[in-house]
């Protein structure tokens, strides 16, 4: 209570509110949205599990017209698919919420957007240009769903963070999703751990991970893929440069599949870290594997002070045009130098 009384404080400078598990009462639940109509600090508002006399509906157009606030924590909170609308409009007119969590939110056990409030909360994200991280996980998303998840990333041209793990995703979800991933650019980390994925499904994800050159962590972890899911994915990391971590643990691979991505990993030099913990892989195909991706660490972390001392050398000759021209040679002979 007294965090939330100190909002009320005109010279408050208070920038995250934590009521984590905090059982809101009545009049606390009516406080708190009379001070967050007038704060003009808070840039973090977390109330996961602290929901039950919170009245959603008057809490989303008390934020309608917040300036400051980026990050949006319901997890765990009964967000039920009737005040969904009220969280659509708030989408719609707050240009800074960068980060929105809506783990296990009782949203719906039906399919998100099965009812007419869950369809209109997709087209405003659809048209969304701030929100940058989205996590669903935990909410019963369904093969349905996915429609309606992949048409808000073929438009959205903002979010680079999804989180779906542990929802109801099967192989044909998974191939909705994958199509609609081709045609989006941003998303760099996608997390569907959890889900029903076997090796149909992730053939859909290694054809789009040939054609994609944004995505960065893909976590696969705690489904049923097998060899030949593994040779899939496999194949996929000869082509891609872009992905850098791959989680795949609490699979079902063998030694035939873990092989494949060991004949991957000749070609594929960007790929960091690789999880392959909880299969059934013999402890020295995983060492060899481990190598592998540690010679592609090192690399990167060379690369990476490379382009630190290009941008010195760079920046001590100043930005003329003159310069602009010669940064390509002046990359290639620190390339040779320090490499």
């Amino acid at each position: 209570m007294y965090q939330i009384k100190e909002l009320l404080n005109p010279n408050s400078n208070i920038q995250k509110l934590d009521l984590v598990s905090f059982k809101l009462g009545v009049e606390s639940s009516r406080l708190l949205i009379e001070c967050l109509k007038k704060n003009t600090t808070l840039t973090e508002l977390n109330i996961r599990g602290a929901s039950y006399y919170l009245n959603f509906k008057k809490l989303f157009e008390a934020l309608e017209n917040n300036r400051t606030l980026v990050k949006l924590n319901f997890n765990n909170c009964q967000v039920y698919c009737t005040y969904l609308t009220y969280l659509a409009d708030l989408l719609e007119t707050n240009k800074t919420i960068k980060e929105l969590y809506l783990r296990s939110c009782c949203i719906t056990y039906h399919g998100l957007f099965d009812r007419r409030e869950q369809r209109y909360l997709s087209t405003i994200l659809m048209m969304n240009k701030t929100l940058t991280t989205l996590d669903l996980r935990d909410n019963c998303l369904n093969n349905s769903d996915m429609f309606w998840i992949g048409n808000i990333l073929k438009h959205n041209n903002s979010i680079t963070k999804l989180d779906l793990r542990s929802n109801w995703i099967y192989n044909e979800g998974i191939k909705l999703l994958s199509n609609s991933l081709k045609k989006n650019y941003r998303l760099n980390k996608l997390c569907l751990k959890s889900n029903n994925i076997g090796d149909k499904g992730v053939c859909y994800l290694a054809n789009y991970l040939i054609v994609n050159k944004t995505l960065i962590k893909l976590n696969l972890g705690f489904n049923k893929i097998g060899d030949t899911g593994a040779q899939y994915l496999a194949n996929s990391l000869k082509i891609n440069s872009s992905l850098c971590v791959l989680d795949i643990d609490h699979n079902t691979i063998g030694n035939n599949g873990a092989s494949l991505l060991l004949q991957a990993l000749e070609t594929n030099k960007t790929l960091v870290k690789l999880y392959l913990w909880k299969n059934s892989i013999d402890l020295s195909t995983i060492k060899s594997i481990g190598k592998k991706v540690s010679i592609n660490r090192k690399n990167k972390e060379r690369y990476q002070c490379l382009q630190i001392l290009c941008l010195k050398k760079i920046n001590k000759l100043g930005r003329t045009d003159e310069v602009k021209k010669l940064i390509p040679t002046i990359y290639e002979n620190c390339l040779s130098k320090y490499l």
